[in-house]
């Protein structure tokens, strides 16, 4: 992250802050973020922070879990808006993936889990030129497109899902994050953003 880069931090609140990172700062700075409070119920929801046990019966949520270990098969967009498909997984306390560059998440550094297009990697998506997905080797949505997307704004390729039904966002410790569309609709998005959001919230439960 270089100055003038946008980053996605996670307010003690849980509410989703998007911070330009000024002149002079770059990788290795520390930098002091004020956020001004919000009116309950406005802008995206951190599942993280919601209360997700009542939604689904044990058995339902073992299901799902089972599915989360088995994997899914989704698109990740990179920061330079581009696409690739990746598969992940949870193990042994892990969100595992198999990308080049990262090998995922420990779920107890997770910080937020957000449904939607919210992240500066879907608004460089929105923006791009058409292209085909690369294999490996809300109205938040609408404010920041106008925000960050100028003018010159284009479609995503007709074939990828719109980020605003179908992504998720996931923010860990250190300034990770992860742009994931499912191509399998908002259902597979609920499903995948729940469950790691209720599996996460479990283990911190037994760690406490």
């Amino acid at each position: 992250v270089d100055a003038g880069d946008t980053m996605e931090v996670v307010a003690p609140s849980g509410d989703l802050v998007h911070v330009v990172v000024p002149e002079g700062h770059g990788p290795g700075s520390v930098l002091l973020v004020q956020v001004q409070g919000r009116t309950p119920g406005e802008g995206p929801q951190n599942l993280l922070f919601a209360t997700l046990g009542d939604r689904q019966t044990l058995e339902s949520w073992q299901a799902r879990l089972q599915k989360l270990v088995n994997g899914y098969n989704v698109l990740k967009v990179a920061r330079n808006g581009k696409l690739y498909q990746r598969s992940f997984w949870l193990s042994g306390g892990s969100l595992r993936t198999n990308g080049r560059f990262s090998n995922g998440v420990d779920l107890k550094d997770l910080t937020g889990v957000f449904r939607g297009c919210v992240s500066q990697e879907f608004i460089r998506l929105r923006r791009s030129s058409t292209s085909p997905p690369k294999k490996s080797s809300s109205s938040l949505g609408a404010s920041l497109l106008k925000t960050f997307g100028g003018g010159s704004s284009k479609p995503p390729p007709s074939d990828v899902p719109d980020p605003e039904e179908a992504g998720v966002v996931l923010l860990a410790s250190a300034g990770r994050s992860f742009s994931l569309l499912f191509q399998g609709g908002s259902a597979d998005r609920d499903e995948f953003a729940e469950t790691i959001s209720w599996s996460s919230q479990r283990l911190m439960q037994e760690r406490s």
